[in-house]
């Protein structure tokens, strides 16, 4: 979990399918876009729809806006509970579905890195979470 603004933009980590929004697994809302690498990135803790107005089966980019960061209040009413501020739950799955350490995956600002996603998180890299 990243803690960031409530409405923040979520960019995409790379180019992939968007999938979305969903509810449930505890995120309250939550969004998904497939790589076209096999890996998957998971944005939690979003604003459900219209936010974004993209239909699952988009074709996203990366640093393309796939959610946006929900307050506490949209959260709760989300069904995610238990939250102190507005955050971001990102996860990484390897193709296997493995969830792996996301933090290869972000600079130092926190902002993704599409570099990371595209062409360094291969099978079998990173660590599992």
């Amino acid at each position: 979990d990243y803690g960031c603004p409530a409405g923040r933009g979520i960019p995409a980590a790379a180019d992939g399918t968007y999938i979305g929004p969903i509810a449930g697994g505890g995120f309250g809302w939550y969004n998904i876009v497939e790589h076209d690498n096999g890996w998957q990135t998971v944005y939690g803790h979003t604003i459900g729809p219209p936010n974004p107005p993209l239909k699952s089966g988009t074709r996203v980019k990366a640093g393309q806006v796939v959610g946006v960061v929900a307050t506490i209040a949209e959260l709760n009413a989300g069904g995610g509970s238990g939250s102190t501020g507005p955050h971001l739950h990102f996860e990484v799955k390897n193709p296997a579905g493995l969830k792996m350490n996301p933090t290869p995956c972000l600079n130092g600002s926190g902002a993704s890195n599409p570099g990371m996603m595209a062409g360094s998180m291969t099978p079998g890299a990173g660590t599992p979470d």
